[in-house]
């Protein structure tokens, strides 16, 4: 029997998300089960420094995703990653995924210029790079350096727990556009 058809789900980039630290405002599927929403900019941000807290190695990078700046007190920026680490590469992808947030460490490890001209790729007022990083091309930039770990994560488990997900939604037909 015919099902709902999910045209823009990106479910290769979707199961590489799903196995990274969920910040989310709401409930969400993640890989260890149902990841807790974070309604709240003072939830984000502590789960971001539990996050660099309880791993060992300051320079293992760090890469969050579901970021709502709408519903969870607005954007990030560089220099608020950076009180969180000056060693360990952040990289924080929003839930949709239009907007990526780096730190200094994670805007190095991409080798993004500070002359980039490149559309989406925001600066503060004074014109040094803010860590925010908007849509297509901008956000290439800004993923480009963490894009295989972000796949790995995901493989052929995440697309089958995509699958899964889908499944339970009643979703019988997608498409990867990625």
């Amino acid at each position: 029997m015919p099902g709902l058809i999910d045209p823009h789900t990106h479910f290769a980039l979707s199961a590489g998300y799903l196995a990274t630290h969920y910040i989310g405002p709401i409930d969400s599927p993640g890989s260890q089960g149902i990841n807790r929403g974070l309604p709240t900019r003072p939830e984000v941000i502590g789960k971001l420094r539990e996050v660099d807290r309880s791993n060992s190695d300051p320079t293992a990078p760090l890469i969050a995703w579901g970021l709502d700046p709408l519903s969870q007190g607005g954007h990030l920026h560089r220099d608020e990653l950076d009180e969180m680490s000056i060693t360990r590469p952040i990289w924080v992808i929003s839930y949709a995924p239009h907007y990526i947030y780096l730190n200094s460490v994670a805007i190095a490890c991409a080798k993004i210029s500070i002359d980039s001209n490149v559309h989406g790729v925001m600066r503060y007022p004074d014109g040094r790079l803010n860590g925010q990083f908007v849509e297509f091309e901008a956000g290439r930039l800004a993923i480009g350096a963490m894009r295989d770990s972000l796949a790995q994560r995901g493989g052929a488990e995440g697309l089958r727990r995509m699958g899964d997900i889908a499944r339970k939604a009643g979703v019988t037909t997608t498409a990867e556009n990625g």
